[in-house]
Parts: C-alpha cells; structure tokens; sequence
C-alpha cells in the first residue's frame, strides 16, 4: 500500500522537478524552471488520490490526480474541469486534461509524464524510446502539438467551453519525466539531447542485460526494483527496507515474468544514487 508521505513526495515532484521539453510559440507555452519554481507547494491537510489498485496501475492517471487535487487546493488557481472529454455525436475528439482559471484568464494544462531511453546520437526525439517501443518522443510531442495542445480550437471543443461559459485564453504543456542515457555516456556527463529538450531535465541510465552483467561484475552494489508506482519522486530511506544484491536483481532479470525493460534504483543505506532501466535483447530487437 501506498503512504501518504510518499503521495506527497510525489506530488512535490511533479511541481519542483525539471521539465522535459521548453519550447513556447503559437499560443502554446512549454513552462520553464523559473515558472515551476514559483509553484506553492501543497498545503492542504487532507489525503492525497490514493491509486485504487498497484496492479493496474496508470501513472498518466496518477500524475494528473496529483495535480488536479493540488490545483484545487491552491488560492491562486481555480480547477474548474478535469479529464473533460469532447465529443462528436459518440466519437470521442478529445479531452481537455485540466481547464485552469488564473488571474481572470483560463488555461488548457495538458498533463504529461514520460520516460524515454536514448539511442543513437541522441540529437533526434527519433532516437528516443520508451520502455514500450511503441511509445517514442517524436510522436509523443507531434501528436501534443498537432492535436491535444491546440484542442481548444476545434469546434466541437468549442462547443463544450461555451456550454459551460468558459473560454481558453491559451494552452501549457506540463511535461515532466525522465530521459535515461546509455550507460557509458550517463557515467561520462555526456547528455546529447534533441534542441526541444530542457538542459536540465531529469536523467537516469539504462544498458542491455548482458552490459548490465559487465558493468557492475564485481556484485558490491544493491538496487531496488522500481514497479510504476515508485517511477516519480526519488527514493526515500522508508523505501530501503529489502534493496536486492546484484545476484538478486540478477535471478529477477532472469524470470520469464520479468519486463522487457526493467527499472531500477541503484543505492547505498543513504538513499538513491540514480535510476536506470535494463533491457533484454527483445526490446533492442523492436527498435525500429
């Protein structure tokens, strides 16, 4: 089960932790660190969204219940719709995330978390996948654009906001995530990124099970394996109660159940020093 402590220092992550794309124009604004830092943290004494069951759990979801309850707890916005869907007769069009009123004008917020793993030169939101292959950067952020960023400019969506007296002044993309760099380069401080890319996103590693093997041969390290729903916020000393050796993470990546890229924290008693995904020669195999 899931603590309040940890609800909160993922929240408090999703508010303070560094975008992953700062990119504005078109109406459209990519906000900034200095923006996020100026965020009021939540106050509120009452329970954060607790996910209702980890097995089938959707971090998308969990992301934007984290900030739809702290918006709603906040003086200076006012939620006044989440997950408003758009509808054309009975085919869904789209659906605005979060309709946010600030300082008389409201906002589209569309609400984004995403964690990529680079290959290649890095320079091409092509060469970013991930964990599911199917997902890359560059379709992510053409669909976000083309589509779910300028929503309030179709006309069925406009048809929505009037009935419910609203009109979107412009939309902010709240993308938050990590982007996982080969090994090698993550241990070099090498961070090629596509020209898109926040400079001081949030990075982590990954390397093929068989690198993986190399890399940390000697077995004096410990890790913990990151199911979603520690995906966000680091590690806390609470979370340190079982860490695996590496033989033991060794048996899990070697489980016929085990994921195609598999997440992990690699730790000391301290806490986390960094997190990294390790991937069998399957996922190599669906690069495309």
């Amino acid at each position: 089960m899931i603590h309040e402590d940890r609800l909160r220092r993922d929240l408090a992550w999703c508010l303070a932790s560094a975008p992953l794309v700062i990119k504005s124009g078109g109406g459209v604004i990519w906000p900034d660190d200095d923006w996020l830092r100026g965020l009021p943290p939540y106050s509120a004494g009452a329970p954060l969204p607790r996910p209702r069951d980890r097995h089938h759990f959707r971090l998308g979801q969990h992301f934007e219940k984290l900030l739809a309850t702290w918006l709603d707890a906040a003086d200076s916005f006012d939620l006044l719709a989440a997950n408003l869907q758009v509808q054309d007769g009975k085919r869904t069009v789209g659906e605005f995330d979060l309709l946010v009123e600030h300082e008389s004008e409201v906002e589209h917020w569309e609400a984004a978390v995403k964690f990529y793993l680079g290959t290649g030169d890095g320079r091409s939101m092509a060469c970013w996948y991930g964990p599911n292959t199917a997902d890359r950067f560059d379709i992510k952020y053409a669909r976000l654009v083309a589509h779910q960023l300028n929503l309030a400019n179709n006309e069925h969506a406009t048809e929505t906001l009037a009935a419910r007296h609203i009109k979107v002044a412009r939309s902010r993309c709240f993308m938050k995530g990590r982007l996982f760099h080969p090994w090698e380069r993550f241990a070099a401080a090498d961070f090629a990124v596509p020209p898109e890319v926040n400079p001081a996103h949030e990075k982590g590693w990954w390397l093929s099970h068989g690198d993986f093997l190399a890399a940390f041969a000697d077995g004096n390290h410990r890790f913990v394996y990151l199911p979603k729903i520690l995906w966000l916020a680091p590690l806390s000393p609470a979370d340190l109660d079982a860490p695996l050796s590496f033989w033991e993470l060794e048996e899990l990546l070697e489980s016929p159940h085990c994921e195609q890229a598999t997440h992990v924290a690699l730790v000391t008693d301290a806490g986390e020093i960094s997190r990294g995904f390790i991937t069998k020669n399957q996922w190599l195999e669906r690069l495309s």
